[in-house]
């Protein structure tokens, strides 16, 4: 399905958004489509729209503007930037001890994007995982979930909640959750948007924890593995299981998965061999049937190893992989 093409040394970061290759260099040099855009960049924030893309600089957060290929003339000093949902940004500053000496406060700042004035500012414990649904952000801190109006700034609930891993998707007004039940395992719950109330129609199925968790948002499942290869599926619409077992063609060979992406009904993976911090393997897994389509090595002169956590980046008829000594490799596709 692919076959090595080449590498590029001493990249920091990478990210790929339809057309637009962008990447961020060691000694801070920002590349979009191989040709360098700007310089003394410390992150690649985040790409919004596939027109924009968010990055800092000397703790001054930028816009560039992936259609015309420039960078915008506004700016946002001394955020920690969180996330950006429906072309709002979910930025912090202050950020302080709190009170009871446990965790931080700090102040949040909701931003319009790409112009990044502030439309809000609001303060509350340290913000974790966060997410927008129309005019409710819901966001998680000290292991309590809040929902809050964006329009009246209103609190509309408060849920104790536990730590949560990742928010997984709203269906039928339910958002769902994974969250971590102890050192080995995590749970699937759900909350309504509405009124706050917990939604537990997986019965406590204990899932892997700290694991490679994949969603996929159009029929409504959620795929978890870990790296001893266990997986679980479950379908957050019928609130069923809807498989479980191990993934027997990494099995079969001693391959341990680190990372993995869904695109257009296949895993693309990353894959130790043995359970070991690190992998050195890239592969495509059918998403259906989990069966090997096509698998690879890195590079024998490749001595960095592909990190826990770190998936193949898919792009139309490329593969890309960054090991751990910022070398990121590039495959080409020579076959759908």
């Amino acid at each position: 399905m692919f076959t090595y093409h080449i590498s590029h040394p001493q990249v920091k970061a990478f990210l790929l958004s339809g057309s637009n290759s962008i990447q961020l260099n060691e000694s801070g040099s920002m590349i979009v489509n191989d040709v360098r855009v700007e310089d003394n960049v410390s992150y690649l924030d985040a790409v919004i729209d596939e027109k924009y893309l968010l990055f800092t600089r000397e703790k001054t957060h930028q816009v560039f503007d992936l259609v015309n290929q420039s960078t915008m003339a506004h700016t946002a000093s001394s955020l920690r930037m969180c996330s950006c949902y429906n072309n709002t940004i979910v930025g912090s500053s202050d950020r302080t001890l709190h009170p009871s000496g446990v965790g931080f406060k700090a102040k949040f700042h909701l931003m319009s994007f790409p112009t990044l004035n502030v439309l809000k500012t609001l303060a509350f414990d340290e913000m974790g995982n966060c997410t927008r649904v129309g005019d409710i952000l819901i966001f998680e801190h000290s292991q309590i979930i809040t929902a809050i109006s964006l329009s009246t700034e209103e609190v509309l609930w408060d849920v104790p909640f536990g730590k949560v891993l990742k928010m997984l998707m709203v269906v039928d007004s339910i958002l769902w959750m994974q969250v971590n039940l102890n050192s080995k395992y995590s749970v699937i719950k759900g909350i309504k948007i509405e009124t706050g109330s917990i939604v537990d129609d997986f019965n406590g199925v204990a899932c892997p924890g700290y694991a490679i968790t994949i969603v996929s948002q159009d029929d409504g499942q959620v795929f978890i593995s870990n790296n001893d290869n266990s997986f679980l599926q479950l379908d957050v619409q019928k609130k069923t299981v809807s498989r479980s077992g191990i993934i027997e063609s990494l099995d079969g060979v001693n391959m341990n998965l680190v990372g993995a992406t869904l695109c257009d009904d296949c895993l693309y993976f990353s894959a130790s061999h043995g359970k070991l911090k690190g992998g050195n393997t890239i592969g495509v897994l059918d998403f259906k049937t989990l069966e090997m389509l096509w698998s690879t090595k890195l590079p024998t002169d490749a001595t960095g190893f592909i990190g826990i956590g770190i998936a193949p980046i898919v792009g139309k008829n490329n593969l890309y992989i960054l090991d751990s000594n910022n070398l990121l490799h590039n495959f080409k596709r020579t076959a759908l």
